[in-house]
C-alpha cells in the first residue's frame, strides 16, 4: 500500500506559529489604537493610578484596581508579591483585564525584567478578553523580534495555549520561568527551552531521547510493547528526573515497559494534545485513511513532526509484530488516548464522537502516512 506524503512548513522559528508575525506584516493591532480604543491613560510606567486604567472596568472594581496596580508597582526581584497579586485576581475574576494592562504598562518605555516575569506568569494563569487578546498577542509579536525576544515569545507561546484552549494552571506553574521542565508543558514551550540546545531539531528532544533508548534496548523484541505497563514508581522517578534535567533511561534497573510508559506518559501529560483541543471538529469531518493523513496538515509544525516522529517508530515495530504480538490496531489503541483526547468539561456527545473516530484516525497513521521527513532522525537534525 502506497504511503501518502505531505508537507510540513518551512517555519521561522519551530516554536511558533507560521503566522505569528502577520500583525507586523499587515501593521495591526497597534497598542496606540488599543490605549485609544479601550484605556484612560497612556500605557507607560507611571507610580499611581486613581481610576482603573480600562475605560469600561466596573466602578465598583476601583479599589481593587488601586490595589493591583500597586502590587505590579512594587514588585520586587523575587517575585514575592505575585502570588497576593494572582489570589487577589482569582477572587475578583472581572478584574484580571485590567491586570493584563498594568502589566503591560511596565514593560513599555524603560523597560522591566522584572515586569517582563510577571506578565509571564499573568500569560500563564488568565485568559484576557478576546478583543483585547488581539492587542495583546500583537505587542508581544513586535516585542518577540526585539532586545525582550525570549521572554516575549515565551509569554505570546502561554498566552496562546490559555486563549486557544482555556486550559490553565490553577496556581503559579512550578518552575514558571524555568527551561528544565519535559513532562507536563506544551510541545511549543519544549520547542522554546531547546532552542539553543537543541536548535536544529524539530521535535522536543525528550521525545526523540526516550525512542532512542527504547529501541537501544530492544523494544523490537519485546512481547506486548505499549500494551504491558511498567512500574508506575519507576516511570514517576524517570519523568521527576528528567525535569529537573537529569536523565537515568539508560539505567540497567529501567525496562522497555518502564520506558514504554514513560513515553505514554510524555505524551498524555501534554496539557493540549499531539491533535490539539482547538482542530477537533476539523478531525471530525474526516473519514478516510486518505482525509486523516491530510487532516495533519492543520497541526502546529512541532506537533507535525512530533506525531510523524512518533508514528514512523511504531511502523518500525510493526516488522516485529511475530515478537512484539503488536500489529497498527494494537499500537493504535495503545497511543490513541494520548494522541486524541477532548479537554475537560467538553460536550459529552462531541467526547463520544471523537472516540469513535479516534483510533480509526491513528491507525490510518500508521499505516498510510509517509514518515521518512522525520523517521529515522537525520544526523543533521542532531547537530
Amino acid at each position: 500500500m502506497k504511503l501518502i506524503k505531505t508537507n510540513l512548513p518551512s517555519d521561522q522559528f519551530l516554536h511558533l506559529p507560521s503566522d505569528f508575525q502577520k500583525p507586523i506584516a499587515d501593521d495591526l493591532y497597534q497598542i496606540s489604537d488599543f490605549e485609544k480604543n479601550f484605556c484612560r491613560v497612556k500605557l507607560a510606567p507611571t507610580n499611581e493610578i486613581k481610576k482603573p486604567v480600562l475605560k469600561n472596568l466596573p466602578k465598583k472594581l476601583t479599589s481593587q484596581a488601586r490595589q493591583t496596580f500597586k502590587l505590579i508597582h512594587d514588585i520586587s526581584k523575587d517575585l514575592k508579591e505575585a502570588d497576593e497579586l494572582v489570589n487577589l485576581v482569582k477572587a475578583t475574576p472581572d478584574i484580571s483585564d485590567e491586570v493584563f494592562v498594568q502589566a503591560l504598562m511596565f514593560t513599555t518605555g524603560k523597560k522591566s525584567l522584572i515586569h517582563w516575569k510577571l506578565l509571564l506568569i499573568i500569560c500563564s494563569l488568565f485568559v484576557p478578553n478576546k478583543e483585547h487578546s488581539r492587542y495583546l498577542s500583537a505587542y508581544l509579536v513586535r516585542n518577540a523580534i526585539d532586545d525582550w525576544a525570549e521572554i516575549a515569545q515565551l509569554c505570546y507561546i502561554r498566552l496562546m495555549h490559555v486563549t486557544d484552549t482555556g486550559v490553565k494552571p490553577s496556581q503559579i506553574p512550578e518552575q514558571a520561568l524555568s527551561g528544565t521542565l519535559k513532562f507536563g508543558i506544551t510541545i511549543a514551550e519544549q520547542m522554546f527551552h531547546q532552542r539553543k540546545s537543541h536548535p536544529n531539531l524539530p521535535l522536543p528532544h525528550t521525545l526523540y531521547r526516550i525512542v532512542s533508548v527504547l529501541q537501544l534496548k530492544h523494544c523490537e523484541q519485546s512481547e506486548g510493547v505499549f500494551r504491558e505497563p511498567g512500574n508506575k514508581k519507576v516511570v514517576d522517578k524517570l519523568a521527576e528526573e528528567l525535569n529537573q534535567d537529569k536523565d537515568e533511561l539508560e539505567g540497567s534497573d529501567v525496562t522497555v515497559n518502564d520506558l514504554a510508559s514513560l513515553l505514554k506518559k510524555w505524551f498524555g501529560d501534554l496539557p493540549n494534545p499531539p491533535v490539539p483541543f482547538e482542530t477537533l471538529d476539523a478531525l471530525l469531518m474526516d473519514s478516510g485513511e486518505n482525509d486523516f493523513v491530510d487532516f495533519t496538515e492543520l497541526l502546529p509544525r512541532a506537533n507535525q513532526t512530533s506525531l510523524m516522529f512518533l508514528v514512523g517508530f511504531l511502523r518500525s515495530l510493526l516488522k516485529h509484530a511475530d515478537k512484539t504480538r503488536m500489529d497498527s490496531k494494537n499500537l493504535a489503541m495503545c497511543f490513541t488516548p494520548a494522541i486524541v483526547r477532548v479537554a475537560d468539561g467538553e460536550d459529552k456527545e462531541k467526547a463520544k464522537s471523537i472516540d469513535k473516530v479516534a483510533p480509526a484516525f491513528v491507525e490510518a497513521l500508521i499505516k498510510r502516512w509517509n514518515t521518512d521527513q522525520m523517521y529515522p532522525i537525520k544526523d543533521e537534525f542532531l547537530h
